[in-house]
């Protein structure tokens, strides 16, 4: 009987187990896919920082064998549920490239921060377009301040 019960004990052990698994990959899935759209759309070395999450980085792995980027919080890049979270590895097995995944904790401060992130990289690149765009005007301005009539 106490065997049993203790059989019966060890496979709902087992099957929460296999359950956390599914969902960490899960989850890694979901917030790589969107890190994903975000590398794809926004600058290399964009960043941006998020009180209680980290730094987020949109940062370029070079390797003897080519390069990835990815986008990495507090370092350590955000991959789908092919690769451990805290796993480290070797890009392109170039020993001068160690890549570590980022921890469960951080995906799980991702996913509740998600519209935080967005809107965090959004005023980053409003930010930047002002820059832009005033230092088009500055030109334009001085431009016609400096133009010569014609005789």
């Amino acid at each position: 009987m106490k065997e049993d019960l203790l059989r019966s004990m060890l496979e709902e052990l087992f099957e929460r187990s296999g359950e956390r698994e599914r969902l960490i990959k899960d989850l890694q899935n979901l917030i790589y896919s969107i890190a994903s759209e975000i590398v794809e759309n926004l600058p290399e070395r964009t960043t941006v920082d998020i009180s209680g999450v980290g730094r987020l980085k949109i940062k370029r792995f070079k390797t003897n064998m080519g390069s990835e980027t990815m986008l990495t919080i507090n370092g350590e890049a955000i991959l789908e549920g092919d690769f451990s979270p805290e796993k480290s590895f070797y890009l392109y097995n170039d020993y001068d490239c160690l890549v570590t995944v980022a921890s469960l904790s951080d995906y799980i401060n991702i996913a509740n921060h998600l519209p935080e992130i967005i809107q965090s990289f959004k005023v980053n690149q409003e930010s930047i377009i002002d820059k832009v765009r005033g230092a088009i005007d500055n030109v334009t301005q001085f431009s016609k301040m400096t133009d010569i009539p014609s005789a």
